[in-house]
């Protein structure tokens, strides 16, 4: 009897490895079988149209440098998008430069405006309005500030305000 259960016992293990090995086996055809559909799944979204989200290209833009501050010891400069021409005017008066919309409006309104500060100016100034600084020079700061009223529903109103920072990206300043 003992013999019969031992014999048995060597059986049963033999068995338990076997299934052992078979369970081992199955476990990681089903963890690639998992791994292959979420392959699967992320091909199907890479090969979604992609079509609302390329960027137009950009048309290819002149620009006409024009200049201000020639009253002060050193001169500065814009590049102006010539889709601009005909479309603002630029009044100077010191150290502030204006820039006024007259396209399809009667009155002429405020873009933005930039102004020199002295430096000793500027740090008495700076926390009162809503200034962006371009740039310090020589004991002056160049600052920025954009009219944020509405002032027009036109689409080339809107083409020259989204092309703002664009335009005071290209401030230059010079000595002469």
């Amino acid at each position: 009897m003992v013999g019969y259960i031992i014999k048995n016992i060597r059986v049963y293990k033999k068995l338990l490895i076997i299934l052992l090995f078979v369970f081992v086996i199955l476990v990681f055809w089903g963890w690639i079988q998992i791994n292959k559909d979420k392959e699967q799944v992320s091909e199907t979204k890479i090969e979604q149209p992609k079509e609302r989200f390329v960027k137009k290209p950009k048309k290819k833009i002149s620009y006409s440098r024009i200049t201000f501050f020639h009253q002060l010891p050193i001169k500065a400069s814009l590049a102006i998008p010539e889709t601009w021409e005909g479309k603002y005017r630029v009044e100077e008066k010191n150290e502030e430069v204006r820039f006024y919309y007259i396209g399809d409006i009667k009155n002429q309104q405020l873009l933005f405006r930039i102004l020199a500060f002295k430096q000793t100016e500027w740090d008495n100034f700076k926390h009162k309005n809503n200034f962006r600084k371009i740039k310090e020079r020589e004991g002056y700061v160049f600052v920025w500030q954009k009219n944020n009223k509405k002032i027009s529903n036109s689409e080339e109103y809107f083409d020259m305000m989204s092309s703002l920072e664009d335009i005071i990206g290209s401030f230059r300043d010079f000595k002469l």
